[in-house]
């Protein structure tokens, strides 16, 4: 019943995405923002040559 409520409260706020590396990953075809906990992603994410995205950066539980 947790899993079902914490997929609802997401589901909420937007889309969750996983694969192995965010940064060549084709998001920028389903969102123009991401939030996570990785420097490098933070790093390279806003850049034009990579998706252009909004990041937000912070620690896991901040998320």
């Amino acid at each position: 019943k947790l899993g079902t409520e914490a997929v609802k409260i997401i589901e909420g706020f937007g889309k969750v995405l996983v694969d192995t590396c965010m940064v060549v990953a084709p998001i920028d075809e389903v969102a123009s923002s991401t939030a996570t906990n990785s420097g490098k992603a933070a790093t390279y994410l806003p850049l034009d040559a990579f998706c252009g995205q909004k990041v937000l950066y912070r620690s896991t539980p901040m998320l």
